[in-house]
């Protein structure tokens, strides 16, 4: 691959042959040219190795100058859960059954002071449980979570993220979501409410409480430039969950890797004053 690139938003797609990973924001792989076009040491040894056979053109290559480096503080502005809409159903209506194409959907049932396994046919693709506010586990599709114990409560909250569509074979199309039903301690929990979530829109909307002890929360801060430019954005250090500059939505960071940076192109940004903001999704 000459030139990679960056899948911005929530463009990525994911593998499965037998265990389903999701493909990473950036798909450059090391390519002889990087995300903003610019040649890479890989570019130069190739350019090298290429004349030794065959006439190459004669004009120089430069490299790119160094992207501004910089620091910005960051503040919280709150937990960004919105609250529960719609009706109930006995079965957790599937993304597609929602004609929902953003990567989140709120799932809540009620417990009626009950506990137990809580069990799911599937999880597509990765799941946040909590009982009555706070957080219980995590289900992964990558780790072929389906159950997790659940204490007492009176309100289950499943937050589930789409991590990206396989784009190849028999998985193609397949519904993302809950998918075949609930049980807790072998019953079957029904009495479901979907509310979807647009990832795009979180950037603007009203922040909840404080998030002092809530992984779900939003964190904006400022910078200025020159002129606009070419910029990397280190994720190092934070969660997982989704990065804007300016309002536009770069795309996913995780700190499982192997991704740190990401991409943030010249048009995106201003002379002047700018704006950066994440919403984590586990802090």
């Amino acid at each position: 691959m000459l030139h990679g690139g960056t899948n911005f938003g929530l463009t990525n797609g994911a593998n499965d042959k037998g265990r389903y990973l999701p493909i990473t924001t950036s798909y450059d792989y090391d390519a002889p040219l990087d995300e903003a076009g610019d040649p890479t040491e890989k570019f130069h040894a190739f350019r090298a190795v290429f004349a030794k056979y065959a006439p190459v053109p004669d004009e120089q290559v430069t490299d790119a100058a160094p992207a501004p480096a910089f620091e910005v503080a960051l503040s919280c502005d709150g937990e960004w859960l919105p609250a529960t809409t719609g009706e109930a159903s006995a079965l957790p209506a599937t993304f597609d059954a929602l004609a929902h194409t953003s990567a989140l959907v709120r799932y809540d049932a009620a417990l009626d002071s009950r506990g137990g396994l809580l069990a799911f046919g599937e999880v597509r693709d990765r799941a946040w449980v909590d009982v009555d506010g706070s957080a219980i586990g995590v289900l992964s599709r990558t780790g072929n979570e389906r159950s997790l114990v659940v204490p007492s409560g009176e309100r289950l909250t499943v937050l589930v993220e789409d991590q990206g569509r396989v784009n190849y074979d028999e998985r193609l199309g397949e519904a993302k979501g809950l998918i075949g039903g609930a049980t807790l301690d072998g019953v079957p929990l029904e009495g479901w409410t979907a509310t979807p979530i647009d990832v795009a829109a979180l950037v603007d909307a009203d922040a909840g409480a404080e998030a002092a002890s809530s992984p779900r929360a939003r964190w904006t801060g400022s910078f200025d430039l020159d002129t606009a430019s070419d910029l990397f954005l280190d994720t190092d250090g934070w969660g997982k969950g989704y990065a804007f500059v300016n309002g536009f939505l770069l795309g996913r960071y995780w700190r499982s890797g192997p991704q740190q940076t990401l991409y943030v192109p010249a048009p995106v940004t201003r002379a002047g004053g700018n704006e950066v903001a994440f919403v984590e999704l586990e802090r």
